[in-house]
């Protein structure tokens, strides 16, 4: 009992495709998310409405947070629509199993 090492807790990895499905559309709503309040944001702080938003663009316009935000709202879109090619796949493997396996 004195010698006896205590093995490290491992924790179990996702292995169900049901499990997986789940996550990945968690996290493509996630992402969404991101990419909407990005995209409000760039568009109430950065797009020129009028013509004092016109001549206002010319100093905010290529500022360094409207660039943020637009590269923020590029990659979470990006991000979005691997996720759902992802869980369109993982799904689609899901019932081709089903069928066959009968």
């Amino acid at each position: 009992m004195i010698n006896e090492k205590k093995q490290p807790y491992v924790p179990q990895l996702i292995s169900s495709p049901i499990r997986i499905s789940l996550y990945s559309i968690l996290l493509f709503v996630v992402l969404h998310t991101i990419f909407y309040s990005f995209e409000q944001l760039h568009y109430n702080f950065c797009t020129p409405c009028g013509f004092t938003g016109f001549i206002r663009s010319f100093f905010t316009n290529q500022s360094t947070i409207c660039n943020a935000l637009k590269v923020v709202s590029w990659n979470a879109s990006v991000a979005s629509s691997g996720m759902m090619s992802l869980t369109i796949s993982i799904i689609g493997g899901v019932v081709m199993n089903s069928i066959t396996a009968k």
